[in-house]
């Protein structure tokens, strides 16, 4: 049974933070941000207040004006013990006390009782004040007063996704493109967001809060209604993308905020693909897409992964879903193929003519594809044909020219005139 931890009025000890930069990747941020601590000259213990998302293991703190003696993280759980906490359970039942343990159990005590309360029936539980992990450093400090230290960290809970809404009209793909920031990691103000997108290889780390998995502190995620267009750049082997402006990331809330923005000729794209699998078909209708070149001279842009969305005129009185694809990451100088759904006046139908066995291990397969054009216009079809790959084959014979695609895929491109038929032959020897 889930259960819901809701820390409010949360007292941040120690922790004022002038500045705070975030790099956003999938499901983590790198966060750098500077604290202002009050010193003491000498040694001396100093808590810094974290959310419970981050990694231990991944704080760097840097000051000129201490050393660092020493450091102990303690997680939430520790900080709640001794704690008064007001503990509702799934039946409805509501308790409050001081927290004595926390594990499978919540253990509360009362001035009349000791209560405990399996974790499994626990709903959610209150608690003002301070319960945040703290890191907890001995330092030797050479100044006094207020100092500036700047902690660098990584943060899990935070994640970006990118989703576009395009429109497809006399040639031409309006594409925009936006960027949807969640945020399970907890408040931060006025931060300095870049997005980082492209394969970054993370070792898993080891869980800190195993048995706590099922904490959450909020319960419900609202979207931020305005959003801006980011600036786009390259950093070390992957691309990101900038917010121009500070943006106050809360807990439980997706943040917007548009990352590309573009106009490129782009055009219908029919495709046929004959599975090695298939010997015959009849009136398979062929898929169609939007196929444009991402290039600069295109005005295209650098495009993350991520879901899209073609409208496209309706014929009447405005626009209406002409269908949806994923796109992977993809860079300037590729071409961008939007898998939109089936022809429906355009069908595929083939046929194995004939099939000759020379040995038992070489054979021949001579197919006859004919394409069905019903529309009012003439388009070209690019038919497919995949092989296998644990046989070696060669094409013997087509009536029309075809590219080798690759290793395990002939192409060929077919024109068919409107409201008519064309039909085109070809045979495949295959050996192993």
């Amino acid at each position: 049974m889930k259960w819901k931890f809701l820390f409010i009025m949360m007292i941040m000890i120690g922790w004022t933070m002038a500045t705070t930069t975030m790099t956003i990747g999938n499901g983590y941020a790198t966060v750098n941000e500077d604290r202002t601590v009050n010193l003491n000259t000498g040694v001396q213990t100093l808590p810094l207040d974290f959310y419970r998302n981050v990694l231990p293991g991944s704080i760097m703190i840097s000051s000129d004006c201490l050393n660092i003696i020493s450091q102990n993280y303690k997680d939430a759980m520790q900080t709640l013990n001794d704690k008064t906490v007001t503990v509702t359970t799934t039946n409805g039942n509501v308790y409050t006390g001081k927290v004595i343990s926390m594990s499978n159990n919540i253990i509360l005590t009362t001035s009349a009782q000791t209560i405990i309360i399996p974790m499994d029936n626990v709903d959610n539980i209150v608690y003002s004040g301070s319960s945040l992990p703290k890191l907890m450093l001995t330092v030797n400090s050479q100044c006094t007063g207020q100092n500036t230290l700047n902690i660098l960290y990584i943060t899990e809970g935070l994640s970006w996704s990118a989703e576009y809404s395009a429109i497809f009209e006399d040639n031409q793909l309006k594409l925009n493109g936006i960027a949807h920031i969640t945020n399970t990691a907890g408040d931060y103000d006025d931060v300095d967001i870049t997005l980082v997108a492209g394969n970054i290889n993370r070792v898993l780390p080891t869980n800190y809060y195993r048995g706590y998995s099922k904490m959450i502190y909020a319960e419900t995620a609202m979207a931020n209604g305005s959003y801006q267009q980011t600036e786009q750049s390259q950093a070390y082997e992957y691309h990101t993308y900038h917010v121009p402006t500070p943006v106050n990331l809360k807990y439980g809330e997706t943040t917007l905020t548009s990352i590309v923005n573009i106009n490129v000729p782009a055009e219908k794209k029919y495709t046929y693909t004959i599975s090695q699998w298939i010997n015959s078909r009849e009136n398979d209708p062929v898929d169609i897409g939007i196929e444009f070149a991402n290039t600069k001279e295109n005005n295209g842009a650098v495009l993350p992964s991520g879901t899209v969305k073609v409208y496209t005129d309706n014929g009447f009185n405005g626009y209406m879903l002409a269908g949806e694809d994923t796109i992977d990451n993809t860079p300037l100088g590729e071409n961008v193929t939007i898998n939109t759904g089936k022809a429906f006046d355009i069908l595929a139908s083939v046929k194995n003519t004939n099939h000759k066995e020379y040995s038992s291990r070489v054979e021949e397969d001579s197919y006859e594809v004919t394409l069905t054009n019903r529309k009012n216009e003439s388009v070209t079809v690019e038919v497919i044909s995949e092989m296998p790959r644990w046989r070696n084959w060669d094409i013997t014979q087509s009536s029309i020219s075809y590219v080798k695609e690759s290793a395990t895929k002939v192409k060929w491109h077919v024109e068919v005139p409107k409201n008519s038929e064309t039909t085109f032959t070809y045979s495949v020897k295959k050996w192993w």
